[in-house]
């Protein structure tokens, strides 16, 4: 769902749909860090709501808006580690950007499910407390760059091999993880 700024809540005469700022723009416009962290403090007011929640619609509500915020964050973090790192050093950083993502997305069904045992808010208020911690730790400074940053320097030998052997264990295991 779009603000008001940048959707129209009158229907239009055209045939296209109104045109949606993605999250980098909102980055453009309100600065990387201040969208980085606004996404963040929804994502952990979303959790404790979700943790309150006693009946389904307004849980699956809260999940949506759970995912939505949890959606700006990869790119916009993408973005800044791009942004604050060096070219030369980038495809490392990005290397270890994807591999501690993959580290949460392998540890989270673990780590929530054994705080779900214990009593299953906790897999949504834990989560939350993350999300307000990360809210207050500093970014690194960025260290500006003559010219924007490219993909192609992140595609170095060190991270593509690996890269590609991930992508083939994923495929052969049916997308399943």
């Amino acid at each position: 769902m779009c603000s008001s700024e940048t959707c129209s809540a009158r229907p239009s005469r055209s045939a296209s749909p109104p045109p949606c700022r993605p999250p980098l723009a909102s980055a453009a416009r309100r600065g990387l860090g201040a969208t980085i962290r606004t996404a963040y403090v929804v994502y952990a007011i979303a959790s404790v709501g979700v943790a309150l929640m006693s009946s389904l619609a307004p849980f699956l509500a809260l999940r949506a808006v759970q995912g939505a915020a949890n959606a700006f964050t990869t790119p916009l973090l993408v973005a800044a580690l791009a942004s604050m790192t060096r070219p030369d050093a980038l495809g490392r950083a990005m290397g270890t950007f994807a591999s501690v993502q993959t580290a949460g997305v392998v540890f989270a069904p673990l780590v929530g499910g054994l705080a779900g045992a214990i009593d299953y808010r906790l897999a949504f208020l834990i989560p939350a407390a993350v999300a307000l911690l990360l809210v207050a730790a500093p970014l690194p400074p960025d260290e500006g760059h003559d010219e924007p940053p490219r993909l192609r320097s992140a595609l170095t030998r060190p991270t593509v091999g690996p890269s590609v052997c991930l992508a083939f264990g994923y495929v052969s295991t049916g997308g399943r993880g």
